[in-house]
């Protein structure tokens, strides 16, 4: 039977009760089984009775629990029975733990000092080959006692050893002494009238007073239950106003233990306390630190949310539960602590932008981001997600740079998304929930459940402390929470490119060790967020799910109508040219027959490229060279800047009719002046008058110089040769060159 082994305990059902017994020997042979009943450690209160005198029920110094009795009576059982009673499941196997300081060094030198010695004197009760032959031979534990007792201690230490062994087990552990029970920690000591007194030092008054053999009072009695009681009631009652520990010792003793009032004039004023009749502030003080929990305490001195914010325990991994890479991503948005201007006109200044990031939660990798001027809402965050699936070379079109956040292979939707609670009951978020089947929101003011994404905007910000016009809205030093938005130099799309180097940089060098086992650190793998990416597709764990690009680009991006006029596709006031092989077909269509609208799309960072839908499929086309705003332009720089100039119309419009009215009443007094000439001159002329062909020969002839008029005697209607009148036309022209030149400061002597 394996119950029955050495030092193992059994529990026997009987008529009487249950009884706990130690196996100190077992002789199959022999059919003997030699058993020790104990007391259970966790069932102090069961005593069995020790014989010798009766004792006092009340002593001087009385203890508040009475040390274990001795357990060495060894009672020799016929084996045949044990099993039999084991058979019939009466005889059951039993295990006692042991309680935690057991297994750790004794934490005070005397303690250690008492457990070497016990060790010492219990060597011959650990043998267990000598124990089996001294109770073979003798059939009791007395030599056993008296060689023991031999190695230097008394009877009283020998049995008291050997019933440490027999309640504890036959192991050095046993022997530990159990000071760590004494004083009950934790337990409350209440003074209660007619009960225990006042514990600690006493003062000069009751010392003094022992020296002349009397007995002083104490001036301030110890705390009672009746005390407690109060304290907490009162400090419960005022727990919600979070106050300092002086005012809310004010506000205890107010409430609860000023109790005598008097009347001053028709108004009840507060008698004085007298000293003794309440607690002072270090009882109070005691009473608080040590009956209300910490965490209870914690939670009275701040609101319930920032609580959960900064300091609930943390419990699990946000990848925990994770499948893969790829499968669970995270969004979230914050407003970037920086200024930006204009990209049209800088010294134009936009406001700071908002940034939308998306982690995978798995490999904690930037899949993308967005930045925009707009408030964060479920289309600019569907353009964030299509930032991260869109291709390497049409984000870099669209930005004019470089952009590939070194992930491979590439992100596709994943199959979860965390979300804020805005996005998610929106009605572009029931949309969205089509192409990600699992959508799950982060409770209302709870961004530390955003995981990676919080600390990524953590990252972004200490980064960009170096760009002049960038603030630091969480500090908590006011006068160093600047807001100087003049010192800004950074337009939309720089600050783009920048945010670009500091989340591909994560990517490649974050650490991320800790993540990597001892399989993964063999197979070489880059402890990065990228790596980690890699790695997990590699592995065949990663979620990979193909849309195609015109489902992403229709879906995903905002949708604006593009108009096809006889001079192109316009969207807006933006020319973006014909299609490609279309310019003919479109162009006479438009030409004549009107033109016509068609669905189109486009990305808001960048007026580069726009997409229309004809019944052909989807098409791209560029912004054209004498398009009116530059290829990069974000959409929101341009609409400003249009807007801008709209406002001023009026301004424009008022100052055009005022030029206009001058010019008018200028061409209204030449008229009126010429009128009246030509009136006098009518009146004045006598004779005949040459015809319109000699009048304009006299008139040309008269403006050259003298010395070319060859045939002035000609008469008025004699018509000179053509040659003639080109001739006269060139030396006309040179003429007036030769007045001009003479004319010019230069040539001013005077």
């Amino acid at each position: 039977m394996d119950q029955l082994r050495h030092n193992s305990v059994i529990k026997l059902v009987t008529d009487s009760g249950e009884h706990f017994y130690r196996v100190i020997l077992d002789e199959p042979a022999r059919k003997k089984t030699a058993l020790v009943e104990i007391v259970s450690p966790s069932d102090d209160d069961q005593r069995t009775a020790r014989g010798g005198r009766r004792r006092l029920e009340h002593t001087a110094r009385r203890r508040a629990k009475p040390a274990l009795p001795n357990t060495t009576a060894i009672i020799w059982f016929h084996r045949p029975e044990l099993e039999s009673l084991a058979s019939e499941h009466l005889l059951l196997p039993i295990e006692f733990e042991l309680e935690r300081p057991y297994f750790v060094p004794p934490q005070s030198e005397r303690g250690q000092q008492e457990f070497d010695r016990r060790r010492q004197l219990a060597r011959l009760l650990l043998d267990s080959k000598y124990l089996r032959e001294s109770l073979l031979i003798h059939g009791t534990f007395g030599p056993l006692i008296k060689e023991t007792m031999a190695l230097g201690c008394s009877r009283a230490q020998a049995n008291k050893i050997l019933s440490l062994l027999i309640r504890f087990g036959f192991h050095e552990k046993s022997l530990r002494d159990r000071r760590f029970r004494c004083g009950a920690p934790g337990q409350p000591r209440p003074c209660d009238p007619g009960g225990r007194r006042k514990a600690g030092r006493k003062t000069n008054a009751e010392r003094l007073a022992r020296k002349v053999q009397t007995e002083a009072p104490p001036q301030q009695p110890g705390v009672s239950t009746e005390w407690i009681i109060k304290i907490l009631g009162a400090d419960k009652k005022n727990s919600k106003l979070r106050m300092k520990m002086p005012e809310r010792i004010d506000r205890i003793l107010k409430h609860a233990f000023v109790q005598a009032y008097t009347f001053v004039n028709g108004v009840p004023v507060a008698v004085d306390l007298r000293q003794g009749q309440y607690p002072n502030r270090r009882q109070i003080i005691r009473v608080l630190t040590s009956t209300i929990p910490k965490m209870e305490e914690l939670q009275n001195k701040t609101t319930a949310g920032h609580f959960q914010r900064n300091h609930r325990s943390l419990k699990e991994k946000a990848w925990k539960g994770i499948p893969g890479p790829g499968h669970t991503w995270c969004i979230d948005s914050t407003v970037g602590d920086i200024y930006l201007r204009s990209i049209l006109n800088r010294t134009w200044i936009v406001g700071r932008p908002v940034v939308y990031v998306i982690v995978d939660v798995w490999s904690t990798a930037v899949m993308g981001f967005h930045v925009c001027l707009q408030h964060p809402s479920w289309p600019t965050a569907k353009i964030a997600l299509f930032n991260c699936v869109a291709p390497p070379e049409l984000m870099s079109a669209l930005y004019g740079f470089s952009f590939s956040l070194a992930l491979n292979p590439l992100p596709t939707l994943p199959a979860s998304l965390w979300m804020d609670n805005g996005e998610y009951k929106s009605q572009g978020g029931r949309f969205f929930g089509m192409y990600v089947p699992d959508e799950s929101f982060t409770p209302p003011r709870r961004p530390d459940w955003h995981g990676m994404t919080e600390v990524l905007h953590r990252i972004g910000k200490d980064r960009i402390q170096a760009i002049p016009g960038a603030i630091d809205a969480r500090r908590k030093e006011l006068e160093i929470r600047q807001y100087r938005p003049g010192l800004s130099v950074m337009t939309l799309p720089e600050f783009v490119e920048y945010l670009y180097t500091v989340f591909w940089r994560y990517n490649l060098t974050a650490n991320r060790a800790h993540r990597l086992d001892a399989t993964m650190k063999a197979c070489g793998v880059v402890p990065s967020p990228a790596g980690l990416w890699r790695f997990g597709h590699d592995m065949g764990i990663g979620t990979q799910r193909e849309f195609t690009r015109t489902t992403l680009i229709t879906d995903m991006l905002p949708a604006s109508p593009a108009h096809v006029t006889r001079n192109g596709v316009f969207k807006g006031q933006l020319d973006y040219g014909w299609p490609p092989g279309l310019e003919d077909e479109w162009g006479f269509l438009a030409r004549n027959r009107h033109g016509w609208k068609l669905p189109g799309n486009y990305h808001p960072a960048s007026l580069s490229k726009t997409w229309i839908l004809p019944s052909s499929g989807l098409i791209e086309l560029d912004l054209a060279d004498t398009a009116i705003a530059p290829p990069h332009t974000p959409l929101f720089d341009f609409v400003d800047q249009m807007e801008h100039h709209t406002q001023s119309n009026a301004k424009r419009e008022h100052e055009t009719n005022l030029i206009r009215l001058q010019a008018l009443e200028r061409e209204t007094q030449l008229i009126r002046n010429a009128k009246s000439r030509t009136r006098e001159a009518d009146a004045l002329s006598k004779g005949g008058r040459p015809d319109i062909t000699t009048a304009r020969q006299m008139e040309l002839e008269s403006s050259l110089p003298p010395q070319d008029l060859s045939d002035s005697g000609r008469p008025f209607n004699a018509r000179p040769p053509r040659e003639a009148m080109n001739d006269a036309g060139q030396d006309h022209l040179a003429w007036m060159a030769q007045l001009l030149d003479e004319q010019s400061p230069e040539n001013d002597h005077e």
